[in-house]
Parts: C-alpha cells; sequence; structure tokens
C-alpha cells in the first residue's frame, strides 16, 4: 500500500516536471522568436552567455525544482500539497520569467529546496549523507544569494530543539570549539 502511494506520487511529481519545463521551453522559443535582441550579446556577454549555457540551463532548473516542490509537500505535509505546491511553481508566472534569463535568482531556489528536501529525507535521529549535502548544498546557496544566511540559525534551531537528534552533541560540540 505504502509503495503504492510512493508510485503514485513519483508520476505525479514526474507529470509536473514535464509541465514545468514544457512552459519554459515555450516562453523562452517565444523570446526567441519575438525580441530581434534575444541572440544579440555584445563583448563578454556572448562568452558568458556560451559558458553559463553549457553548465547550468534554465528551464531545467525550474523543473527540477518544482519536482522537489511536489516531493516535500507530500513528505512534509500529504501526496496533494504536494501536488499543488509543485503546480503552483510550476505556473507561477514570475517563476517561469525568471528562469528564461540567466539570473541567479532560479539557481538560488533550485540549490535552496535541494538543501531542504535532503534535510527532511531522512530523520534527524541518525546523522546520514544527505543531511551532509544538505548542509553542503544550504553553503552553496549561501554563495549564490547571501540572503540565505539568514535561514542557518533556523536550522541550527531545528537540529537543537529536536530531542531525538543524534547530531545535537555533534553540534554543539563543533560549536563550542570553534568559538
Amino acid at each position: 500500500m505504502q509503495e503504492a502511494k510512493g508510485q503514485r506520487i513519483l508520476i505525479w511529481a514526474v507529470v509536473i516536471f514535464a509541465l514545468a519545463f514544457l512552459l519554459r521551453f515555450l516562453h523562452i522559443a517565444a523570446i526567441y522568436k519575438s525580441s530581434p535582441f534575444f541572440g544579440v550579446l555584445p563583448g563578454d556577454l556572448g562568452g558568458y552567455d556560451r559558458w553559463a549555457s553549457t553548465i547550468v540551463e534554465q528551464g531545467w532548473l525550474g523543473a527540477w525544482t518544482a519536482l522537489l516542490l511536489v516531493l516535500l509537500g507530500n513528505k512534509i505535509f500529504n501526496r496533494m500539497t504536494g501536488i499543488v505546491a509543485g503546480l503552483l511553481y510550476a505556473f507561477y508566472a514570475p517563476a517561469v520569467y525568471f528562469d528564461g534569463l540567466l539570473l541567479k535568482v532560479t539557481l538560488a531556489a533550485f540549490l535552496f529546496t535541494l538543501a531542504i528536501y535532503l534535510f527532511l529525507h531522512k530523520d534527524l535521529t541518525e546523522v546520514g549523507s544527505s543531511q551532509y549535502f544538505s548542509g553542503f548544498f544550504l553553503g552553496l546557496t549561501c554563495l549564490v544569494k547571501a540572503n540565505f544566511l539568514l535561514i542557518l540559525p533556523v536550522v541550527l534551531l531545528a537540529v537543537l530543539v529536536n530531542q531525538n537528534a543524534v547530531s545535537r552533541k555533534r553540534l554543539a560540540r563543533n560549536w563550542l570549539y570553534w568559538q
């Protein structure tokens, strides 16, 4: 029964991923056809554009963010909440617009959603690789957009408040060590 629910949420997540990517692809295609300046990249912008397009495709990141929101909503609340959250992000006009531009907002949204997903992937009763990767991606998010530094005390508080957290003692020891 639990396996069937897991398969259904994955099907919904893949459908929302496809819808989000299709919408972003159509948006970029519409800009490309309607704007005569879309392909004009003077000076260094041409090099940066080629470099960035080989590293990150913004439409893919937006679609992956929608998929992660489906999985997060399902894990934290229920299946319907996850589906609604993924659909809302997939069709959220500012997200679709900014995914078509080369800005750090898309990368920050993806990295932060991935960090939260990995942080909540397992119970906090055991320290696993997902928590370490969560910290890594949260650090990358802070490098991309410094506003996310304000989240670090919340994460620290979440670990310290959890009575069953194995990492609580380690975290306190490390915190005292660095002071």
